[in-house]
This record gives structure tokens, C-alpha cells and sequence, in this order.
């Protein structure tokens, strides 16, 4: 038979499961992998949801493979996923234990609809061991959890005769699976509709889980070139641009060491603030164009703005900081080349104003860390490089006339298709590295 040919990228990957239908999704699609079988026992705690169910099982599956095969796991990413069947009264249906459980399962989707849920839970392995699978404490795992997600599908069963049931619960089929049936064998005939993802009611949501897989595998590798001691890339200097990416992304880049991530949009900032509280250390980057009717929730939310480019948005900005009590680092959004369009930056006129305005009106809560540029789009290598040359002499002459004593100046200066123009240049000026803004260099380009 054929070896199918992999649409996605991905190997190196470990599925924490000996399931016959997680593997044979993944196998359709050429996805390189190793399954390993967890040790663990499902059972559902009382009072707790489908959802936190399926999760908790993908976690407990995870972890369990993780501490068992550390040798195997290590710097992988471990996949582990857990699916229930819920009744339309709630009830989760497990595995028919008899016929009369089988046949009893069968009649209570009969002509209904019902929820299935299948977890993605997706763990990296450092291979730092130790502790019992029980163990909480994040220091006595071999792995992190990166990714703990759940995907909802809705499917509706025709009207079903009595002697359908029948005979279909003298088969083998409904013993392994959980409510009895799989979509993917003789029970897909019972089907009449379904609301959502195929093969998550087969046992793994594959668009999910390979978006979030893309993601991670790329972020994986970005970090582990970035630990070359030749790289150039140091995550010191680097703003992750995260926007449109999974949280499972931003977190093992947070497990990386990274810790300045970059925002385009005010409430994607707010959105992923909140869910990445647990994330210790995090300096959230706004890098997108300031609209007027956000500057207050990016004045609550961002930590540092890099496109500052008016001083009446300077002046919105530093009263709703004043509101709320809080300091903004920022950089003034400056025009590169004199032939890019005015929505590329300021001319050095127009940031000398805004400059002035930081130091004289707003010190007290806005901090102006420097000059933020971007090149011009298909100008070549020699031009990008002489034009952030110019960009930064005069910066450094605008900065001393400012007169600014206490803090170094900082460029903003470079993204993945020019950061290394940008690194350059500043050695050549005697420069500390510009700050990048690496978007599709880290988390790869799907979505971006």
C-alpha cells in the first residue's frame, strides 16, 4: 500500500495512545509519529463536566507516557487526546459493558441529538524528571502542559427501528467505543446530520490538532536554533509577534524563555492577557496601528507600544494611564525610507515634537525607549542596509539633542525577513542589539 504523502510537516511526534482510530487517523494523513501506551484509569469524577473530564483523561495520558518513556519523549511534543459521547440528557456515555448496556445506549440517542467531545491535550517533554503521576508540583514532572483544549461536536441519529438495535448490538462494533458507536464504521449509517468536526467524533479533531501541532513543532525548532551558541538571535532582545497564534504556542515559547510577545490588536491583547495570567514574566508588546477608540484598553493591557505615531493619541494614552496608575514604554513609530507612505512612520520633525511632548508633559507615566521603523517592502538587501543605517544616526543625534541621560537608547528595528540587516547594522554603529519583532521566524506563517 501506498505511503500517503504529509500535506503538514510534522514528525517527531509522540502519541500518547495505542488507540486503532488515533492511529490510523494520523497514518492517513503520513504524519510521522510513535504511539506509546499510557497506564491510567478513567473514571469521571462526580459532579465533573464532559469537558473538564476529557481533558483531565488527556492530561493523566500525557503525563503517564511522559514519566514512563522519558527517554523517548525527550524534546518531543506528546499528543494524548480522550473522547466521550454525551447523552442528551448530559450523561457521559462510556464503553457498553453488555448488550443490555449497548442496546440501552443506542436508545437513548435514538432520533436524538447528542454531544461528542474530544480533548487535545499536548504536553513538551524536557526530560527533567521526576515524580508519581499524581504529582502536581510543576518541578517534579518530566514535561509541561502546553496545550489542554476540548472540541465539541453535535451529531443527530435518524429514527432508528427496534431491529437495527438489534442487530447491530450483536456485533462486535459497540464494545471498544465510547457510546457504543464509531462514526467511521456500520453505526455511520445511523447518522442523519452533524454539526462540526468528522474525525473528532472518530476520536481526534484533525484541523485543531494539526493548527496547534504546526504551531508548536515551529516554535520548538526556532528556540532550539536559537540555543546554537552561534545564533545571532538572542530572546533577551526579541519581541515574539504572537498575534492571531494559539495559546499553546505563546506557552511553550514561555517555556523557552521568552517573554515579550507582540500584539496588532487591542482586544486579542486583553484576551490573551487573561488566559496567559499563570505565565510569569510576560511583557506584552503592542505593535499594531493605535486606533482612538482602543487607546484606553491598550493603556490597561499593553506594557509597551511601538507605534506611537500622534502626539493627540500620546496625549489620550498618558491621561488613561494617569487614570489607572500605571507607566507605558513606548516607542515612536518613524518613517525608514522618505518614500514609504506616511502610515509607515513620522518624519524626524514629527517625532522630535512627540519626543519633546514624553519628556516635558508625560514622564511621569509614559517612558520613551526609542525609534520604532520598518523597511520598505522589495528594496534589497544593500538598500535595507543603508537605510537602517541612516534610520539609526539619526536616531542617536535626536536622542542626545533630547538629552536623554538615564536609560540607553533602544531601535525597534527588524522582523524575520530583515532581522538580521538590523543586527548587523547595529554592530557596525557600536550599537546594543535593536529590539526584533519575529513573527512567522517563531511560530511559523500559517494564519499569520
Amino acid at each position: 500500500m501506498k505511503q500517503p504523502q504529509s500535506l503538514i510537516d510534522l514528525s517527531n511526534i509522540i502519541l500518547a495512545s495505542t488507540s486503532p482510530r488515533r492511529r490510523a487517523l494520523l497514518q492517513n494523513y503520513g504524519i510521522e509519529f510513535l504511539s506509546l501506551a499510557p497506564d491510567v484509569v478513567e473514571e469521571p469524577i462526580p459532579g465533573e463536566s464532559a469537558r473538564d473530564y476529557v481533558v483531565r483523561n488527556g492530561k493523566l495520558k500525557a503525563q503517564s507516557v511522559c514519566l514512563q518513556y522519558q527517554e523517548q519523549c525527550f524534546g518531543k511534543l506528546v499528543l494524548a487526546s480522550d473522547t466521550v459521547v454525551v447523552a442528551p440528557n448530559g450523561r457521559i456515555l462510556e464503553k457498553p459493558k453488555s448488550i443490555d448496556d449497548a442496546k440501552a445506549m443506542m436508545n437513548e440517542l435514538n432520533g436524538q441529538t447528542h454531544e461528542v467531545i474530544s480533548s487535545i491535550v499536548i504536553a513538551y517533554s524536557d526530560g527533567r524528571p521526576t515524580g508519581s503521576i499524581e504529582a502536581d508540583s510543576e518541578s517534579r514532572q518530566s514535561h509541561h502542559f502546553v496545550c489542554t483544549e476540548a472540541i465539541s461536536t453535535q451529531v443527530t441519529f435518524g429514527d432508528l427501528p427496534e431491529a437495527w438495535i438489534e442487530k447491530y448490538v450483536a456485533t462486535e462494533e459497540p464494545y471498544d467505543k465510547a457510546g457504543g458507536y464509531g462514526i467511521q464504521e456500520a453505526a455511520g449509517a445511523f447518522v442523519r446530520r452533524i454539526d462540526g468536526s468528522y474525525s473528532n467524533v472518530v476520536g481526534l479533531p484533525l484541523y485543531e490538532t494539526f493548527a496547534i501541532l504546526s504551531d508548536l513543532d515551529a516554535v520548538r525548532h526556532f528556540y532550539g536554533k536559537c540555543s546554537d551558541l552561534n545564533s545571532s538571535v538572542n530572546v533577551s532582545n526579541l519581541v515574539a509577534v504572537s498575534k492571531k497564534k494559539h495559546i499553546s504556542a505563546i506557552r511553550l515559547a514561555h517555556h523557552f524563555g521568552q517573554r515579550a510577545f507582540g500584539e496588532s490588536y487591542a482586544q486579542e491583547l486583553e484576551s490573551k492577557r487573561s488566559q496567559l495570567h499563570d505565565c510569569k514574566g510576560i511583557a506584552w508588546h503592542f505593535i499594531g496601528k493605535l486606533q482612538s477608540n482602543k487607546l484606553a484598553q491598550i493603556a490597561r493591557h499593553a506594557d509597551v507600544v511601538h507605534s506611537l505615531e500622534d502626539i493627540e493619541k500620546l496625549d489620550r494614552l498618558a491621561s488613561e494611564c494617569q487614570k489607572i496608575g500605571r507607566k507605558l514604554h513606548v516607542y515612536i513609530k518613524t518613517q525608514v525610507s522618505p518614500l514609504t507612505p506616511a502610515a509607515s512612520g513620522c518624519s524626524w520633525e514629527q517625532v522630535q515634537a512627540i519626543a519633546e511632548r514624553i519628556q516635558n508633559t508625560h514622564a511621569s507615566v509614559v517612558q520613551l525607549c526609542g525609534f520604532m521603523g520598518m523597511a520598505p517592502l522589495g528594496v534589497g538587501e544593500k538598500e535595507t542596509e543603508s537605510l537602517f543605517k541612516d534610520f539609526m544616526t539619526q536616531g542617536i543625534a535626536l536622542w542626545k539633542q533630547l538629552g536623554v541621560t538615564d536609560r540607553p537608547l533602544s531601535f525597534s528595528l527588524g522582523m524575520s525577513a530583515d532581522s538580521h540587516i538590523a543586527l548587523s547594522v547595529a554592530r557596525q554603529l557600536g550599537l546594543q542589539p535593536p529590539v526584533l519583532r519575529l513573527g512567522s521566524a517563531v511560530f511559523g506563517d500559517r494564519g499569520t
